[in-house]
C-alpha cells in the first residue's frame, strides 16, 4: 500500500477534491454558507446607510 507521505506528496489530488461538487451535502453546506454570508453583506449595507443618514443631521438634532 502507498504510503501517508506519498499520498500528501502526489500533486493534483487536493485540488481534485476541493473542485468535486457530486458530493450534494458539501454543496448544501457551501450554499447555506453563501446565504448567510449574503445576509450579512446586506446587514452591514443597512447599517452604511443608517451612518450616512445619522452623519447628515445637523448637531442640534436628537441622534435616536
Amino acid at each position: 500500500p502507498p504510503s501517508a507521505k506519498g499520498a500528501l506528496a502526489s500533486p493534483g489530488r487536493g485540488r481534485r477534491e476541493m473542485g468535486s461538487f457530486s458530493d450534494p451535502r458539501r454543496f448544501a453546506r457551501l450554499a447555506s454558507i453563501y446565504q448567510e454570508l449574503a445576509g450579512a453583506i446586506a446587514d452591514i449595507e443597512q447599517l452604511e446607510e443608517r451612518i450616512k443618514v445619522l452623519a447628515a443631521k445637523p448637531e442640534g438634532t436628537p441622534r435616536s
